[in-house]
């Protein structure tokens, strides 16, 4: 549903699952409330779904007890607060086969008895029942029915737009991030050292800087099926918060991670993972940027996942979104061994080494300023 929105309108999908943690909580705190009724106002195209599988993981085919029908798309045209002593909240749905099976035959249906209970109600609502495939429903009794919702945003032409056609091949295929440390844990306990990692950070990454607080939508697009034949991967981005402007990220701290597109049950293949947020132009009363890097979930890295991405940006106010240059890396394998295993440069008691001279060496010839990464990997036996 949420790809076939996209097609149609060029705007960018969000999708919920009723029954994910994050969005219980929304639900139970009325925020998603407000969010639903916030996107019907800027015209956002909403769709929801009562999606259900068999045990062997086929779609379920049939009905419900109250007329919904399984996985079987609906569109969300209106929500209302009712004023009431119950405080009434009101969803109008369409199903887009119009009358006849897969409608709604519980409270508020057409003809319920409820509609007798609120007086003026259908008035207030201009409502009339109609054998039109269109119904009025309780919000409790729509999230008892329904556990996907599907959003589509389209934006206005004076709102920043960035579509930018990316890859991820030969070095570029980085793969996941790493676990992340957390720095000031390491400052604590000098045994704990920041595990590197020698692939993620050659991911391509995007450098996105705002001027006042400004709402942005970012989408991750895969290649459509149906034009790539290759089936959908999970894929997934981070949205890092940078003090410097002039370099790529090599590794994170968890504390400057803003946003992670694909959490929880989000982490599947889908043609699209979007994220909105608000993003300032400082933070703790500095200057801030940020940098988006989409990654391959798959680990570890192989050649079959390589492919095109699309990643789309729309932000409330002007922005700057720069692609960053790519990394360029140089590999050497080597090996200690009796003559070139001179060991470190100083000893226990605080004396030079004097055979450390014989470790192998490289000579790095450098013609202007420029960011190293550096990394020496053991290919076996105990770790260095």
């Amino acid at each position: 549903m949420g790809e076939g929105m996209v097609d149609i309108s060029g705007g960018v999908s969000e999708k919920f699952n009723l029954k994910a943690p994050e969005t219980r909580e929304l639900l139970e705190n009325g925020v998603f409330w407000k969010q639903m009724k916030m996107n019907l106002k800027n015209g956002y195209l909403i769709g929801c779904a009562n999606s259900q599988k068999t045990e062997d993981g086929k779609q379920e085919e049939g009905t419900g007890p109250n007329g919904i029908t399984f996985n079987h798309a609906y569109g969300l045209l209106k929500a209302e607060d009712v004023s009431s002593t119950d405080q009434l909240q009101l969803i109008y749905i369409r199903n887009p086969w119009g009358p006849g099976p897969g409608e709604w035959n519980g409270r508020f249906c057409d003809e319920d008895e409820a509609w007798d209970d609120q007086l003026k109600l259908r008035d207030n609502l201009g409502y009339s029942f109609k054998n039109d495939g269109n119904w009025w429903m309780d919000y409790k009794d729509w999230k008892a029915n329904y556990n996907k919702v599907y959003v589509c945003k389209i934006f206005p032409s004076t709102w920043s737009q960035y579509s930018i056609h990316g890859e991820w091949k030969g070095i570029t295929h980085g793969g996941p991030y790493p676990a992340l440390a957390d720095r000031d844990e390491e400052a604590k306990d000098s045994k704990v050292h920041l595990d590197t990692n020698d692939k993620w950070f050659n991911n391509p990454q995007y450098r996105l800087s705002v001027t006042k607080k400004t709402q942005v939508i970012i989408s991750l697009m895969q290649e459509d099926l149906a034009l790539s034949k290759k089936a959908y991967i999970p894929v997934n981005f981070l949205v890092v918060r940078v003090k410097s402007k002039r370099d790529r990220l090599w590794e994170v701290d968890r504390d400057d991670i803003e946003y992670e597109a694909a959490t929880g049950l989000q982490r599947f293949k889908q043609r699209e993972i979007t994220c909105t947020l608000w993003l300032n132009p400082t933070y703790n009363n500095k200057p801030v940027h940020y940098i988006i890097i989409p990654n391959i979930e798959a680990d570890p890295v192989r050649q079959s996942d390589e492919r095109p991405f699309f990643l789309r940006l729309f932000g409330s106010e002007p922005v700057d979104l720069v692609e960053l240059p790519r990394t360029i890396e140089q590999s050497f394998t080597s090996k200690w061994d009796r003559m070139t295993a001179g060991g470190r440069r100083t000893l226990d008691n605080g004396r030079e080494n004097q055979f450390w001279c014989r470790n192998p060496q490289y000579f790095l010839n450098m013609t202007k300023p420029s960011h190293l990464k550096i990394i020496l990997r053991k290919k076996k036996g105990k770790r260095v």
